[in-house]
């Protein structure tokens, strides 16, 4: 009996399908000036490539499922944490914010889980006067990353 994932479960995204994920989304919303992220010199601090390679163990499959996986649920995090400052709700905030800090951990997203783990600090203080700036941060650094991600992903497809 073959057994099938349930409707509802998250399928991975693969071959071309993966490169479109990285497209920015028509109705990205624009940065304010306070939301400007300090742009690293070296480029893993968006993404430590020759590390996600190392700790996938060379094997291109497991880092596209694993990338997959990231892609699928970075952007509804990203709304939840949203959300959570527009509402003023410090727990939610703090609640959303450590699962996107460790997704972008599990793939060397060293500039993505330092922009999360400054608004985790902002949701276990309550104080929020500051995230609304470092939500459109931590947007523009996933913006950063789907770019290099891209990159990375469009040598393997090409």
């Amino acid at each position: 009996m073959e057994k099938r994932p349930a409707a509802n479960a998250l399928q991975p995204i693969t071959g071309g399908r993966i490169l479109e994920a990285f497209s920015p989304s028509q109705n990205a919303r624009p940065r304010s000036s306070l939301a400007t992220v300090e742009q690293p010199d070296h480029p893993s601090a968006v993404l430590d490539e020759s590390a996600l390679r190392d700790a996938c163990g060379d094997d291109a499959d497991f880092l596209e499922e694993i990338v997959s996986m990231f892609l699928a649920s970075a952007p509804g995090l990203l709304d939840q944490i949203r959300s959570a400052v527009d509402a003023g709700q410090a727990e939610a905030v703090y609640a959303s914010a450590p699962s996107l800090k460790g997704a972008a951990l599990s793939i060397r997203a060293r500039a993505v889980s330092q922009a999360a783990a400054r608004l985790e600090t902002c949701g276990q203080t309550g104080q929020l006067q500051d995230a609304p700036a470092l939500t459109d941060a931590l947007d523009a650094e996933l913006h950063r990353l789907y770019a290099a991600l891209h990159t990375m992903l469009g040598r393997r497809v090409s």
